[in-house]
């Protein structure tokens, strides 16, 4: 048989494959998103929405999902067949339908992107009721002692339930919250807008229950839908119903919130955090478990500036692999000619879905070309919101593509691999610097010479900075974007100092240098923690976490809360078949990175196939926050020197010159990460990291 018959008759088994696993389970999809609310305040009113049912729906077609399969309801989305709009009563009526429609086996996506509340629960005096808002949504109704048209817990949740008794996995994400707190400092005209609306603003009398809101107990966020106790004498066994995985936008204690997205150039537009990250992780075409796509979220939560929530993760179906897939489709694009005259190539994908300056794509014949048929590399140069200009780059032993060898429209780009971008945006607000201001004369002084470890780009406020620098009394404050300049109860949860009287503009520069690189550095390994996040070898290490003494298994969905002096035992579990060289830090909420494993008492940190180590961790005074445990794994030969990242700690000094952490595969994206080293090689981008090493976080929440 020919090459081209060979590959039409794998393609035929592949789609007679793909059709017998369609024929004995469907995947349906129901897309909600709100945003108009008309009944509302006009400052209540979203704008993420259209974009979050937009851009997931896109992503649910791309993994396979039939556009038929899929119902909106919606307002704001123009560009979708078919969407209605999300009224109380349509919303139920398209759960009712999903219900009668679904059968055992059948995935069924159940999405709300908009705005959530609480109300008085008539049924259990003392707690509140969480609400999602539809479009249609009134006021507090007294002689009802409801919200009107709100869709309450218990509405949601027997609906719910409705799918999974017919046997069907259910799959909810909900990207509202329905607890007061707000993403801490968000403007009124800020980053961060709240997907909150308080009982008040709704007409909710505070009244109706003595010490409301305050003596009120939270309902936790998964009690929305999760818990289905109580259910009628009728209601199936648990053997009957299918499985189920809930992801919230944030904890109860939070606020979801909806910011400008993508980040770090021009084109970004108002999404909601969770709808975006997940759709963008839902694109990658990775299979991965709903437990590892939850850990996916948070590690790319740290890497979005204003993004300080704590998503949720519950249901049985944790662990059972994303819309079922085990395998996806190749995710490729067609090479495009440049339309602007200027000799290149361009490819319809950005940083909308991931891509930025530097990732590089293998040239392939045409769409059902293996592997190994690369005809060349091209790699981004510039990357816009939906489209990225290419270059021709030699790679992999290859030369440069000539331009008369390619075909665009019939030729096909897969990504290979997308380097980090480890730059620092940073900007001076002079507000409340009364002259003689020594912090301008500092940052003149960096801006001048430099901050070793740190690839600094030195901006306006107003072009989206990572980082603002600002003065307050005696206090230099460091603030991400969503902190603002709000008033100083906000400032207790920044990077602050206080520089000594008279102290010369030098040596407060010195002082920048040490918390800006501390500060890049652990952000640099969230970047890199993230882009590992949904890589297949993860599996390859299993993690677990539980208090000493305890037998109980900490649920690393939901960061557990500890406090200062807590004992916890970390268990690595060697699952692959290659030996692994682990290190484990500690990464606390003051940017100090501290080594756990191995510590400088004789450890052995190489874990041979199926070896299981236990590591104690403390957990110390005196940070409080949002605290991380980091992992990095490489994969060694029998008889290599180990490998140990320890020269990554805190607090961070100018590193001695390390021929074997520059040169080091292994090491070198870390090196990059840590200290900037592209900077001093003059090259524009850092190096990818390894593919034999896999990066890890393990979320933590410290209280006092």
């Amino acid at each position: 048989m020919s090459p081209g018959g060979q590959r039409l008759r794998s393609v035929a088994v592949a789609l007679l494959v793909v059709w017998s696993c369609a024929a004995l389970a469907e995947i349906r999809a129901l897309l909600i998103g709100v945003s108009g609310y008309p009944t509302l305040d006009r400052a209540l009113r979203l704008q993420g929405p259209p974009q979050d049912v937009q851009q997931l729906r896109q992503a649910l077609l791309a993994r396979g999902v039939a556009d038929a399969r899929i119902r909106v309801l919606a307002d704001g989305v123009p560009g979708v067949p078919g969407a209605l709009l999300p009224t109380r009563d349509a919303i139920l009526q398209a759960l009712r339908e999903l219900a009668r429609e679904a059968s055992r086996g059948d995935i069924v996506v159940v999405h709300f992107s908009g705005h959530g509340s609480r109300q008085p629960d008539r049924e259990r005096p003392g707690q509140l009721l969480p609400t999602l808002l539809p479009l249609d949504v009134g006021r507090w109704d007294g002689g009802t002692q409801t919200v009107f048209n709100a869709l309450t817990r218990d509405e949601v949740r027997a609906a719910i339930d409705g799918i999974a008794q017919r046997g069907a996995f259910v799959w909810a994400v909900f990207d509202a919250c329905n607890s007061s707190g707000l993403v801490r400092g968000a403007e009124g005209a800020g980053v961060v807008q709240s997907r909150a609306v308080e009982p008040g603003d709704l007409g909710v009398p505070p009244s109706t229950v003595a010490g409301w809101p305050k003596g009120f107990d939270e309902t936790p966020p998964h009690a929305v839908v999760a818990d289905t106790r109580g259910g009628s004498a009728d209601e199936p066994p648990a053997s009957a119903r299918g499985g189920s995985a809930y992801f919230y936008a944030a904890q109860a204690s939070e606020s979801a919130g909806e910011l400008d997205l993508p980040q770090g150039g021009n084109g970004g537009r108002r999404r909601g955090l969770l709808s975006f990250v997940l759709s963008r992780l839902l694109e990658e075409q990775r299979p991965m478990s709903y437990r590892q796509l939850g850990q996916a979220i948070q590690a790319t939560y740290r890497t979005i500036d204003g993004a300080r929530l704590t998503p949720v993760f519950a249901g049985d179906g944790l662990d059972t692999q994303v819309l079922g897939q085990a395998t996806l489709a190749v995710r490729q694009w067609p090479l495009r000619r440049s339309t602007d005259g200027a000799e290149g190539w361009h490819v319809g994908a950005g940083r909308l879905h991931g891509i930025g300056p530097g990732a590089v794509f293998a040239l392939v014949p045409d769409v059902l070309s293996r592997d190994g048929d690369v005809l060349g590399y091209l790699q981004v140069t510039q990357a816009d919101l939906d489209d990225s200009r290419l270059v021709a780059v030699p790679h992999n032993g290859r030369l440069a593509l000539a331009p008369a060898a390619s075909q665009p429209g019939v030729q096909q780009l897969r990504l290979v691999s997308n380097a980090p971008a480890f730059n620092l945006r940073i900007a001076f607000d002079p507000t409340g610097c009364a002259a003689p201001c020594r912090l301008r004369d500092a940052v003149q002084r960096l801006r001048a010479n430099g901050i070793p470890g740190v690839d600094a780009r030195w901006v306006d406020a107003g072009d989206l900075p990572d980082l603002r620098l600002r003065a307050h009394q005696s206090r230099v404050l460091l603030l991400t974007p969503a902190d603002g300049a709000q008033a100083s109860p906000a400032w207790a949860d920044v990077m602050a100092f206080e520089p000594a009287p008279g102290q010369p503009a030098d040596l407060l520069a010195q002082q920048l240098r040490t918390r800006l690189h501390a500060h890049a550095r652990v952000r640099n390994l969230s970047i890199l923690a993230a882009q590992s996040s949904t890589d297949p070898k993860q599996a390859a290490l299993n993690v677990t976490l539980r208090k000493r003494g305890d037998t109980a298994l900490i649920d690393l969905g939901s960061p557990p809360a500890l406090h200062h002096g807590d004992r916890l035992v970390l268990a690595l579990n060697n699952c692959g078949p290659a030996t692994l060289d682990v290190t484990v830090f500690y990464l606390d909420a003051d940017d100090g990175i501290g080594k756990v494993f191995p510590s400088n008492l004789g450890d052995v940190n190489r874990l041979e196939a199926g070896d299981v180590r236990e590591v104690p961790v403390r957990i110390n005074p005196p940070s409080v926050g949002n605290e991380r445990l980091l992992l990095i794994a490489a994969q060694v030969g029998r008889g290599d020197d180990p490998v140990d990242f320890g020269f990554l700690e805190q607090p961070s000094m100018p590193r001695r010159r390390d021929e074997s952490v520059e040169s080091g595969e292994l090491l070198a994206a870390f090196a990059d990460a840590g200290f900037a080293d592209y900077t001093r090689r003059g090259e524009p981008l850092a190096r990818a990291p390894s593919t034999r090493t896999l990066v890890r976080t393990v979320e933590l929440e410290v209280r006092r």
